[in-house]
């Protein structure tokens, strides 16, 4: 009886065992999914984006930390899913889903079109979309007043 009862308790136990080992190497390979083709884990999509981490998202992964005469605004609060914007270009564009969002101008203090970014990072996730578009001088002075100047190249 005793015999018969060690057997099962040790064929549960195996089964424990390989139950958890399953779970581990699934976890495993989960985690290397979530990393960047770099060894940088990637954002979990369920994570919550604060302003400071999008901005260091902008600066580190759409600039690459190439700030050379650009002037970085951003919104202080979030951009409602919904919302529809018009860029300089008078291209239109919808937010799908709550983001924040920048306004990068490339070449500051130029006095002729130039290249502009509009970045909107997602809330919930960190997924971007950059929008390249061409901004006039003049537009730049009334279109910027509602936005904070997070970073100048000076």
């Amino acid at each position: 009886y005793y015999e018969r009862k060690i057997k099962m308790s040790l064929s549960r136990v195996i089964k424990l065992f390989l139950v958890l080992a399953i779970l581990t190497l699934s976890l495993l390979i989960l985690r290397c999914s979530l990393l960047d083709l770099d060894g940088e884990s990637t954002i979990d999509p369920y994570e919550n984006i604060s302003l400071k981490e999008a901005e260091q998202m902008v600066i580190k992964q759409v600039l690459h930390d190439d700030l050379d005469e650009k002037i970085i605004y951003e919104l202080r609060e979030k951009m409602k899913s919904g919302t529809a914007i018009l860029t300089a270009a008078g291209n239109g564009y919808k937010v799908e889903n709550n983001s924040w969002f920048f306004f990068v101008d490339e070449c500051m203090d130029s006095v002729y079109p130039h290249s502009c970014l509009y970045v909107f990072v997602e809330c919930m996730g960190g997924e971007r979309l950059v929008i390249d578009d061409t901004v006039y001088p003049d537009q730049l002075l009334y279109n910027l007043e509602a936005y904070h100047l997070i970073c100048s190249a000076q």
